[in-house]
């Protein structure tokens, strides 16, 4: 349901890559441009795809749905391999994606999407905190989940998540 209704709040989006699109390549370039001899290539190239994109000005929702994916995966993989600077780049840049996305919708919907990315976030922590058994979730299970998701604001008891009451 969560997948549908990104999906569809998606399909109904005009993804208008204006001026912070660009200020965004700029500001990734700028920081990659002072390392010189050190600077990130997979940084480079996401740069130049960026650009490129920002070219285009207007983005069909299924065509960001299907980047936007890549640029998360892409940042994940980034991630693991130990290159953070790409891994931020690449986050960055769909961050601003999703920006954009959002902008091109009524504040009606705009007010759905923010419901609904709040939901997948909660389902995400809940799937990698492993407290999902038989599609029912383990409310012993949540405060772990919770602290495997960011334990230093777990510590700290920063997270403000309606899981918090749950676990």
């Amino acid at each position: 349901r969560i997948s549908q209704t990104f999906n569809d709040l998606s399909a109904k989006s005009n993804v208008a890559l204006g001026q912070d699109f660009n200020n965004l390549i700029g500001k990734l370039k700028a920081n990659n441009d002072k390392l010189g001899s050190f600077r990130n290539p997979q940084v480079d190239s996401l740069i130049e795809k960026s650009t490129e994109l920002a070219k285009l000005g207007n983005l069909p929702g299924d065509v960001y749905q299907v980047i936007r994916s890549e640029l998360t995966s892409s940042a994940d993989d980034a991630y693991r391999a130990g290159n953070s600077a790409a891994g931020k780049a690449m986050k960055d840049i769909r961050n601003a994606l999703d920006t954009s996305a959002k902008k091109g919708l009524t504040k009606e919907d705009q007010a759905l999407w923010d419901s609904v990315r709040s939901q997948y976030a909660h389902l995400k922590t809940l799937v990698k905190g492993n407290t999902i058994e038989a599609g029912n979730v383990k409310p012993h299970l949540i405060n772990g989940a919770l602290a495997k998701f960011n334990p230093q604001m777990y510590k700290s008891g920063q997270i403000n998540s309606p899981l918090n009451d749950i676990g």
